[in-house]
């Protein structure tokens, strides 16, 4: 759109060679002044509209009212589609004018304005009239408890173990508590003499718990804390407190699981043994099969999960591996040939690379299942596995128990959206959705995923914790999310979690808010009908201009935001100097009172209604007589005082604001200060634009203010955010 300002104009009786640059200097800074009401009035609005635009930012973004979706953000054809509707929109006004359609023109105008009105006036009730504001969660209870935190079994028990070392022998003291940290059972079992290693693991099978501390295992039923069967030793210490291997296993056990009447060990060499019971005392059983586990997993030292997928097939991780196998029932080394390592039969695999390390594991029922009911789901069937990484990624995977095939969850994409390493790992059901939510605790905070798009409804930033553990309770009182601490094991932290602690998704209206916006919004139409005077169109004009600010501004990445500035300005340029139909419909618009312009008027008492000057001067496209005196001898001729006002098209505030809240809305950490830089340039841009302006010429705005922008976000992002202020990934 054209900008344009009247005024009046001194006299000068010079040839415009004999003019000095500094008569030309001190004569355009009195044009500025003359006009400087103008020229602030207009910077103001400017300024204002796209500050307007950021307040409402927030709103769009949590209602994720972006034009063609998530996807359509980096994707050019949008943009162009944009500029198409642009040369449309143009044409459609330029033929109605011609063929004396006005009527048309301003009441097709104004209903589109009143929808576009609705964009800035009920996202603005609801910003004034509606608490959404997301409620904070605190750990605001700590609790003691006996022993260090070791495992926790959803949704309401954790347990811990003890150590205890009387200086004769030692014992490991493991217990139970429920979600409000009281005991619900404590077992001990010895170990062996004064300084024996310390270590236990317990892997779950339904009720049942298997309990290995290296020289033993045991079974406990989870619900009474009850013994379960025997206890059965992997080897005795002889008369010297020495270790022997017994019969069965050369060195300890690291990790054991019961099925029925069978119990699957991993002993500290990574073999893995199938051992049947067949006898009520501590020797009653022995080997039926032994094989050999991947050469990437070392029970030893970093064994992190193991769990039956179902009768035949477990899955088991290590630091650097994880893996799902199939159970076998016989093996060679066991039906004569002890020297032969058979491996067991992978089903899938992963392998660390060099720097990774599995951090976090989890099992359950996965997000994209609606068949199944939570509540009864026992571990059977199809299962969600999840991983956590030291670097901040977690990967998932589906394992299919009708094909018996395990396959990458492509839907959720979390390489670089969290910050290693990964802690805890938790598939849960908080909203009580029937779905499962997946629940991430990184270096920063708790992370709580919901719904196909795996969107964070939940952020708990942890500045001082060093998180260990996340478990989430159902209490009368409500759900409490629960927190093991590194820095002090025998603390839990609780809080109660509440509905008003979700981050605001999606469109969610307000029905009164959405009333006072829409009457708002109808009120300002009726006076832009009754009377459509200056400061009525600026107030429409102003509103519906930061509307439009922040719905293209959260729908393009800056990077296509300033592509679509380029050819903007570009159009704007031809269509006011080449075929100055945009002075055309200037005019129309002018001439039909809408609020696609601003008006700032240059003195008091300016009417808007008696405004009849037309931007475009027919009369000097008219050609000039042959004996017309040459610029060198002809003298500036005084001009007729025209109209005390200047205007500008309302898409010159809105491509610089789309930059702007763009850049606030995409670029990370330092968007503001970017969108703040890029304001300036805009600013810049309007500073010469006016300098052209004070002469009396119509001008498009666009090519100034555009480039402005454009360099004020390079310069801005470079300083702020770096290189990557143009890396999105744009496609076509």
């Amino acid at each position: 759109m054209p900008s344009r300002t009247s005024m009046g104009q001194p006299t000068a009786n010079a040839s415009a060679e004999s003019n000095s640059e500094m008569g030309d200097e001190d004569n355009l800074l009195a044009l500025l002044k003359e006009i400087l009401p103008g020229m602030l009035g207009m910077a103001g609005m400017f300024v204002f509209t796209i500050l307007l635009g950021l307040w409402l930012l927030p709103f769009f973004d949590t209602a994720e009212l972006y034009a063609f979706g998530e996807e359509g953000t980096t994707q050019v054809r949008y943009i162009l589609l944009e500029l198409i509707m642009i040369f449309i929109f143009t044409a459609a006004i330029l033929f109605l004018a011609k063929y004396k359609k006005e009527w048309v023109i301003k009441y097709g105008l104004m209903f589109v304005i009143f929808l576009a009105l609705m964009y800035s006036t009920v996202p603005a009730a609801h910003l004034i009239l509606v608490d959404d504001h997301t409620e904070e969660f605190q750990f605001d209870e700590n609790l003691s408890v006996n022993g260090t935190f070791f495992q926790s079994f959803e949704p309401e028990v954790f347990m811990t173990e003890e150590f205890v070392d009387d200086g004769n022998n030692s014992s490991i003291l493991v217990r139970q508590y429920d979600n409000t940290a009281t005991l619900q059972w404590s077992d001990v079992q010895p170990f062996g003499p004064s300084g024996a290693l310390e270590s236990v693991e317990v892997f779950r099978n339904g009720n049942h718990l298997t309990f290995t501390n290296y020289a033993h295992i045991w079974t406990i039923d989870q619900t009474t804390g009850e013994r379960v069967g025997n206890t059965f030793n992997c080897f005795v210490y002889d008369d010297d407190n020495v270790p022997q291997n017994t019969p069965y296993f050369d060195g300890g056990c690291d990790a054991a699981i019961q099925f029925q009447d069978t119990i699957y060990v991993v002993n500290q060499d990574s073999n893995f043994y199938k051992m049947n019971i067949f006898g009520t005392d501590s020797d009653s059983w022995g080997k039926q099969a032994y094989w050999t586990l991947p050469t990437d997993f070392s029970a030893k030292d970093s064994l992190t999960h193991m769990e039956l997928l179902d009768h035949s097939h477990v899955f088991m991780a290590s630091n650097n591996t994880a893996f799902v196998f199939k159970l076998g029932t016989n093996s060679p080394g066991i039906a004569g040939e002890p020297g032969v390592d058979i491996s067991v039969e992978l089903l899938w695999s992963y392998n660390t690379t060099e720097g990774e390390t599995i951090t976090a594991v989890d099992i359950g029922l996965s997000p994209y299942d609606e068949v199944r009911d939570l509540s009864d789901w026992n571990d059977e069937g199809d299962h969600f596995i999840s991983l956590g990484f030291n670097d901040g990624k977690v990967l998932a995977y589906n394992w299919d128990s009708e094909n018996l095939t395990i396959t990458p969850e492509e839907r959720i994409s979390l390489d670089e959206a969290l910050a290693g390493p990964i802690h805890s790992v938790r598939i849960l059901d908080l909203d009580s959705s029937n779905r499962s939510d997946l629940w991430i605790v990184d270096a920063y905070g708790v992370h709580g995923l919901f719904g196909d798009g795996m969107i964070e409804f939940v952020r708990i930033e942890l500045s001082d914790e060093k998180p260990l553990e996340l478990m989430v309770f159902e209490q009368d009182a409500g759900t409490q999310l629960a927190l093991f601490s590194e820095d002090n094991q025998h603390q839990i932290l609780f809080g109660e979690f509440r509905d008003t602690m979700y981050i605001q998704h999606g469109l969610h209206l307000d029905d009164t808010a959405t009333l006072v916006g829409f009457l708002v919004a109808l009120g300002l139409m009726i006076m832009l009908y009754v009377r459509p005077e200056w400061y009525v169109v600026n107030t429409v004009g102003v509103l519906v201009g930061a509307g439009v600010i922040v719905m293209l501004g959260v729908t393009f990445v800056p990077t296509l935001i300033m592509i679509f500035m380029v050819l903007a300005a570009g159009y704007d340029a031809w269509a006011v100097y080449r075929s100055k139909h945009m002075l055309d419909l200037a005019d129309t618009m002018i001439g039909l009172k809408l609020p696609i312009l601003l008006v700032a008027p240059q003195e008091k008492g300016y009417s808007m209604l008696e405004e009849q000057t037309p931007m475009r001067d027919k009369s000097s496209e008219v050609e000039k007589p042959k004996d017309t005196p040459s610029a060198q001898t002809a003298e500036v001729r005084k001009k007729s005082k025209g109209k005390d006002a200047m205007f500008m098209g309302l898409g010159d505030v809105i491509f610089p604001g789309m930059l702007v809240v763009s850049a606030v809305q995409w670029l990370p950490n330092d968007g503001l200060l970017v969108g703040l830089m890029t304001m300036l340039g805009g600013l810049l841009g309007y500073l010469i634009l006016m300098t052209y302006v004070a002469k009396g010429r119509p001008q498009a705005g666009l090519p100034l203010l555009n480039g402005g922008a454009i360099l004020g976000y390079i310069i801005g992002g470079l300083i702020f955010v770096g290189t990557g202020i143009l890396d999105f990934g744009i496609t076509f």
